[in-house]
């Protein structure tokens, strides 16, 4: 299948797209709209990774790491799945001039030096602003991030943080996927004021 081919199956949700990477080469860069499901023998081992995906598209793509190619494939079609390309790494794909995307985290202390650089996007839950708020954040609950992509301006920088650092991750990688430079402040919730 061409690379071009595969993307537009890909944007129409004719399949679906698992990223079996080690978890910090996807988040360096993927490619947008993936799933991250780094492969391990322990992890994906038995029928674990088809109850992982039980949800998932059956017709599927996958990026994997040199040399973990064959085993992922083997692995997603002894559960079910069918394996219509194995991609090695993203670098074919950009040389395609396809779309990646990727996202850091990042220390509080860096957003805090240089805070006219960045608008910081508070996602958590409206309960857990009782904890202390970020003044000048935007306050989007992480479930209403999708309804306000379009509120938000593609030229300036975010800063997306969380009372622990797994939803911000989660969401910074949303925001990138969708054009948008964000990163993810590690560790969750802190105090500008």
């Amino acid at each position: 299948m061409e690379l071009k081919e595969a993307w537009e199956k890909l944007q129409s949700g004719e399949v679906g797209l698992i990223d079996a990477r080690e978890t910090e080469q996807f988040l360096n860069e993927h490619i947008p709209g993936s799933l991250c499901a780094p492969y391990s023998p322990y992890s994906w081992g038995g029928r674990s990774i088809s109850r992982y995906l039980r949800d998932y598209p059956k017709n599927v793509l996958v990026v994997a790491g040199k040399g973990l190619g064959e085993k992922v494939r083997k692995e997603l079609e002894e559960n079910g799945f069918q394996v219509l390309a194995v991609i090695e790494g993203v670098e074919e794909w950009k040389r395609s001039g396809l779309p990646v995307s990727g996202v850091q985290e990042v220390e509080p202390e860096r957003i805090m030096e240089n805070l006219d650089e960045w608008e910081v996007i508070d996602v958590r839950e409206p309960y857990e602003w009782n904890y202390g708020v970020i003044p000048k954040a935007l306050r989007i609950p992480m479930n209403d991030l999708p309804d306000a992509l379009g509120r938000l301006d593609r030229n300036k920088k975010y800063a997306v943080v969380c009372q622990h650092g797994n939803r911000s991750l989660s969401a910074a990688l949303f925001l990138a996927d969708n054009g948008i430079r964000a990163v993810s402040i590690a560790g969750g919730a802190w105090s500008a004021g």
